[in-house]
C-alpha cells in the first residue's frame, strides 16, 4: 500500500511540474516573448517619465521613478556611461531603443530625460515585498502538495477497500471456497476484474465439481462390483478348487483388497476435501498419543520404530484424524528406511512440531511439494510394487491442513527425508 501510495503520488508531482514547465516553455501569445513584453512595458512607462521630465525636470522623474519602485520588490542603480557594471556591448543598444531587457540575469536597463545616465532595474532580494512574495509561494507549494497528498490517500483508500474486498474473496476461492464470488457493485467494482473473476471462478467451480462428483461416483459404484467379487471368490474357495488354482486365486484376492482399500481412501479423500466438515477438536497429548500408535505399528515392521524423549505437549486435534495422517507417514517411512525411523517433537512458540525422519533414500527438492499430490508416485523405488496407490500422503496433508498445521519435507541427519509436521499448541489443561 504504502509503494501504491508513493507511486501514485510521485505521479501526480510529476504531472504537476511538466504542466508547469510546459506552460513556462510554450509562448502563450505567439509572436510577442516574454523579453519584448517587458520592454514594451518599460517603454510605456518612459513615455510618462519623459512627460514627467519635460514639465518639472530629471530630478522630479527620479523621485517619481523611486516612489513606483519602493511600492514593489525592484530597485533601481543609477550606472555611468563608463561604469565596469554596464556591459559594454548593450551599449549602443541601449542608446538607439532607449531600453534593453536581459531576461536571464532578470535585469532591464534603460535611459531617459537628459540621457546622462543609465538606469539599471532588477529584483531586490532585501525588500519585503519579495520576502513575502517567496514565503506566500513556498506556502503555495506546501498547500498544493498537501492537496495532492490528501487526494492521492483518499482515491488510494478507497481503491485499496476495493482491493481488499476482492482479495479476500481470492483468499475464500484459494482455500476451497468455490461459491466465493466478487461483488459487481459499483462501490466494489475494480473495472471489469470482478465480472472477469466470477467467469473464471464459474468454470474452475464447475470443472472441480464434475471433477468430484465423477470421482464420487466411481468410488461409490465399485463397491458393488468389488462386493460381487468377493462373494464369487468366497464361493468358490468354499466349494473346492485344485491346488494349481490356489495362486491365481490368491493373486485375484491380493488385487482385490489392493482394489478396495484404493476405493475406500479415495472416498476418504473426497470427504476431506468437503468444505461443511467439522472436526471435533479435543487437546490431546502428543508424545502419548504416538507412544501407543508407535506400540502398534511396530508389530508390522521390523524396523526400529523410535520416539525421541520429550516433555508432553499437546495440540487441539481430533485424534483419529491426526493418527491416520501420521500412521500414513510412519508407514511410508519404515517401507523404505533402512534401519530404523525416528520421530521426534519440538516445542515452538505457537505450535508443536512433530519429525518423521528415516534413513532410506532421500527425496529429490523438486519432487517435495509433488509428492503430496493425489496418485503420485516418484521413481522405480517408489511405485506400487511397495504397496500404495499415492493417496496416502495428500490424505495426510488435507487432514493437517483442517488442523490448522503445515507439513514440509526436509533432509534429515539420518540421511533420508524428514516430514515436519506443524500443529497449533494448546495448554495441556485446556479441554476444546
Amino acid at each position: 500500500m504504502k509503494r501504491l501510495f508513493l507511486a501514485c503520488y510521485g505521479i501526480i508531482i510529476a504531472t504537476f511540474f511538466l504542466v508547469f514547465i510546459s506552460l513556462e516553455l510554450i509562448d502563450l501569445y505567439p509572436g510577442i516573448s516574454d523579453e519584448e513584453e517587458e520592454k514594451q512595458e518599460i517603454l510605456s512607462n518612459l513615455v510618462v517619465l519623459e512627460e514627467i521630465y519635460q514639465l518639472k525636470g530629471q530630478q522630479r522623474a527620479e523621485e517619481i521613478l523611486q516612489n513606483w519602485l519602493n511600492s514593489s520588490y525592484l530597485k533601481v542603480d543609477k550606472l555611468s556611461f563608463n561604469s565596469p557594471e554596464l556591459p559594454t556591448a548593450l551599449l549602443p543598444q541601449i542608446q538607439k531603443e532607449s531600453a534593453v531587457v536581459i531576461e536571464e540575469m532578470e535585469t532591464s536597463y534603460f535611459i531617459f530625460g537628459d540621457k546622462q545616465w543609465v538606469y539599471r532595474l532588477a529584483v531586490d532580494e532585501n525588500s519585503p515585498l519579495w520576502k513575502e512574495d517567496q514565503q506566500s509561494f513556498m506556502i503555495f507549494i506546501a498547500e498544493l502538495f498537501t492537496s495532492l497528498a490528501a487526494i492521492a490517500i483518499i482515491l488510494l483508500y478507497l481503491l485499496s477497500r476495493r482491493l481488499k474486498r476482492f482479495e479476500d474473496t481470492c483468499i475464500a476461492f484459494a482455500e476451497g471456497d468455490f461459491e466465493a464470488r466478487a461483488s459487481t457493485k459499483g462501490t466494489h467494482r475494480i473495472g471489469k476484474l470482478n465480472t472477469t473473476f466470477n467467469q473464471m471462478a464459474d468454470k474452475i467451480s464447475g470443472l472441480i465439481t464434475s471433477n468430484r462428483s465423477l470421482t464420487n461416483a466411481v468410488a461409490h459404484e465399485f463397491r458393488t462390483p468389488i462386493f460381487r467379487i468377493q462373494c464369487n471368490l468366497d464361493m468358490l474357495d468354499d466349494s473346492g478348487v485344485r491346488s494349481e488354482q490356489m495362486p491365481y486365486l490368491e493373486g485375484i484376492q491380493e488385487d482385490l483388497d489392493e482394489l478396495s482399500t484404493m476405493v475406500e481412501e479415495l472416498l476418504h479423500f473426497s470427504k476431506l476435501k468437503r468444505l461443511d466438515k467439522q472436526l471435533e477438536l479435543k487437546s490431546t497429548p502428543m508424545v502419548q498419543l504416538i507412544e501407543k500408535q508407535l506400540a502398534h505399528l511396530q508389530f508390522e515392521t521390523d524396523i526400529k520404530l523410535n520416539l525421541n524423549p520429550s516433555h508432553e505437549l499437546c495440540c487441539a486435534i481430533e485424534v483419529r484424524g491426526i493418527q491416520r495422517a501420521l500412521g500414513n507417514i510412519i508407514r511410508n517411512g519404515y517401507k523404505y528406511a533402512e534401519t530404523q525411523v525416528q520421530i521426534s517433537l519440538k516445542e515452538q512458540e505457537k505450535s508443536v512440531l512433530i519429525q518423521i525422519e528415516n534413513d532410506g533414500p532421500a527425496i529429490a527438492q523438486t519432487d517435495r511439494e509433488r509428492i503430496f499430490e493425489p496418485f503420485t508416485r516418484l521413481d522405480k523405488a517408489r511405485d506400487r510394487q511397495s504397496g500404495g496407490h499415492g493417496l496416502g500422503l495428500a490424505i495426510t496433508k488435507q487432514i493437517i491442513k483442517q488442523h490448522g498445521g503445515e507439513i514440509c519435507i526436509s533432509d534429515s541427519h539420518l540421511g533420508g527425508p524428514s516430514f515436519n509436521i506443524s500443529l497449533p499448541k494448546t495448554d495441556c489443561t485446556v479441554e476444546c
